[in-house]
C-alpha cells in the first residue's frame, strides 16, 4: 500500500516546480484529501487499464483528434516540461495508432495543463476546430 509520503512524491513529481508554487500546492493539498484506498486504487486501474487496453481504444478513434502533451517523465522519473517541436513515445503511439491525429506541446506547463495553461489549451482546441471545419 502507498503510503502518504510516498503519493505525495508521485504528486509532486506530476506538477513541476517550474509551475505556479501556490497552485502546485493547491493540487498537491486536493489530491492528498482524497481517500487514500480511492487513489490507489484508482492509480492501479490507469495502470491496468493502459497495459491492457490502450492501444486498441486508441485504433478504434475514426475522429479527427487532438492530442495536446506539456510534460514528459525523464530518465530520472521527474516531470518536465516538454519545449515546442519535442514529441514523446505517447505523441508517437497516438500519431501512429489514431489516423487523423493532431499533436500539439503546450510549453512552459505542468501536468495539469488546463489548468495551469487555460489559455493556450483554449486556443489550440480553436485552432483545431478551425482546423477541421
Amino acid at each position: 500500500r502507498w503510503n502518504g509520503c510516498v503519493h505525495t512524491t508521485v504528486l509532486q513529481r506530476h506538477v513541476p516546480e517550474s509551475g505556479d508554487p501556490d497552485l502546485r500546492e493547491r493540487l498537491i493539498a486536493r489530491a492528498q484529501n482524497l481517500n487514500t484506498r480511492f487513489r490507489e486504487e484508482l492509480f492501479l486501474d490507469v495502470v491496468r487499464w493502459d497495459a491492457t487496453k490502450l492501444s486498441d481504444a486508441l485504433r478504434r478513434i475514426n475522429v479527427p483528434t487532438l492530442v495536446l502533451q506539456s510534460t514528459y517523465m525523464n530518465t530520472g522519473l521527474k516531470r518536465v516540461s516538454l519545449l515546442t517541436g519535442m514529441t514523446t513515445p505517447w505523441m508517437s503511439a497516438v500519431a501512429t495508432l489514431v489516423q487523423n491525429s493532431h499533436a500539439r506541446v503546450i510549453p512552459n506547463a505542468g501536468h495539469m495543463t488546463m489548468i495551469e495553461a487555460a489559455q493556450a489549451v483554449n486556443d489550440a482546441i480553436k485552432e483545431f476546430a478551425v482546423h477541421i471545419a
